[in-house]
């Protein structure tokens, strides 16, 4: 135990008198980024006023801490009324428009009660997913009689839960676990963890990974050779993407006297599994060579080819976007219409709140860095936006309720320094005028 401290004394939760409410919390907030049927926009109401009324159960003025989002939500849905009436979207109903407030504001209120060590949670949660998947992954590859049950055990379950949708994507095991079937650029079956893609999966992976290593800066622990691992079997392309930029940034900043030599393996390793895999360099290529002179009149599907539109999109619709509902947005054909990654914000939301989208996230990782170190961190502030950029440009999850945390964590936190500015100022501003 002690030698485990002192291995990772950053993860260490101090308080220890709500680690069971706070575990449960923080395993909702990930389980609405898209576990099996957690991920509705009814468990997303249910938590609403779970949360509302656990803010309200909190010493001191926690609920009013929450209230910082406020402007945050009050911009977006803006927004969201401009497009319905630009767009002759008059059928979006107030309803709708509480979900969407919802959806913005819940992020915050899990910040405001988790506090300080909610991704300390959030990083047990994804080691503990983890674990468990590489099992599951490990029976796929090993035992397939036996995966072939678990997978009809787990149709049963998604047909209980409403989650099931066809029986080839996002089949929940129990909320543990989630089937997926091979593609042809892959030679043994991928691991989706609980989320309803290997993809998505390879993106609350990278998360976590990078805020261990603001936390930790260090790459030597068991936490981060599991999520490694757990990444490398997802064989998601933007996944070992991000699993590349992340050691080349762990390297570049070690003190280790071998950190050339290790820089040099890792690009030939790289180099290797780019020429040789089928999911990396062969998938991206074709996909590239096809996407990129496709014209624009198609259906959407495919990572450049959506943000060859979200760019044109953005273009055609800078003032307020178009599309933060269905009823707003164009059609999948129309050129206009992307669908993957955060190169989608612009054009949904508008350049304005788009790049606000950005700013606070880039804050809200220099905060992060800041927590326990000060040194380098305008470097692991960009390295850490460029290493969640791969997966976050293949999965459309900017919406999601974890990084949503991330972005809105400065317009949670900064509320209490600005005070604090103020509040110096005045008293600087009183002694002046009792010195004059």
């Amino acid at each position: 135990m002690n030698r485990q401290k002192r291995q990772l004394p950053e993860l260490h939760i101090e308080d220890s008198s709500a680690k069971a409410l706070n575990y449960f919390l923080v395993f909702m907030s990930i389980a609405q980024c898209g576990i099996g049927f957690l991920g509705s926009k009814e468990i997303n109401a249910v938590m609403a006023v779970v949360l509302t009324f656990v803010l309200l159960l909190k010493p001191g003025r926690a609920s009013a801490k929450a209230l910082r989002v406020l402007p945050w939500v009050l911009v977006n849905i803006l927004i969201y009324i401009f497009q319905s009436i630009r767009y002759d979207a008059f059928d979006v109903s107030v309803v709708q428009l509480l979900y969407f407030a919802i959806r913005l504001a819940l992020p915050a209120m899990y910040l405001v009660i988790i506090g300080k060590d909610y991704f300390k949670y959030y990083i047990n949660i994804i080691y503990g997913y983890s674990k468990i998947s590489l099992v599951f992954w490990a029976v796929a590859i090993i035992i397939p009689p036996l995966d072939s049950y678990l997978r009809t055990l787990a149709i049963v379950f998604s047909r209980a839960t409403g989650s099931l949708v066809v029986e080839y994507k996002n089949i929940s095991f129990f909320l543990l676990h989630t089937f997926t079937t091979q593609s042809v650029y892959h030679i043994i079956p991928r691991n989706a963890g609980p989320f309803w893609e290997p993809g998505a999966f390879a993106v609350y992976l990278a998360v976590a990974m990078v805020m261990l290593f603001l936390k930790t800066r260090s790459v030597k622990s068991k936490y981060m050779n599991v999520l490694a691992i757990a990444m490398i079997s997802t064989q998601s392309t933007a996944g070992y993407l991000s699993l590349f930029l992340f050691y080349g940034w762990a390297t570049v900043v070690s003190r280790s006297r071998y950190r050339g030599f290790l820089l040099i393996v890792l690009v030939i390793v790289g180099y290797y599994l780019y020429s040789e895999t089928g999911f990396l360099g062969d998938k991206v290529s074709s996909m590239y060579e096809r996407q990129s002179t496709q014209d624009l009149s198609g259906f959407t599907s495919g990572r450049f080819y959506s943000a060859r539109k979200s760019i044109r999109g953005a273009l055609e619709f800078p003032i307020i976007g178009r599309g933060i509902s269905r009823r707003t947005d164009v059609d999948e054909y129309s050129e206009f219409y992307g669908s993957y990654g955060i190169i989608d914000i612009p054009r949904r939301f508008g350049m304005f709140v788009g790049s606000l989208y950005f700013f606070l996230l880039i804050l809200s990782l220099r905060y992060y860095s800041k927590e326990r170190y000060d040194n380098g961190t305008a470097m692991h502030v960009m390295a850490a936006f460029i290493i969640l950029s791969p997966v976050y440009f293949s999965q459309g999850v900017y919406l999601s309720v974890v990084n949503l945390l991330i972005v809105e964590t400065v317009l949670v936190q900064t509320s209490v320094r600005v005070g604090s500015v103020q509040k110096s100022l005045i008293d600087k501003l009183n002694k002046s005028e009792i010195a004059y």
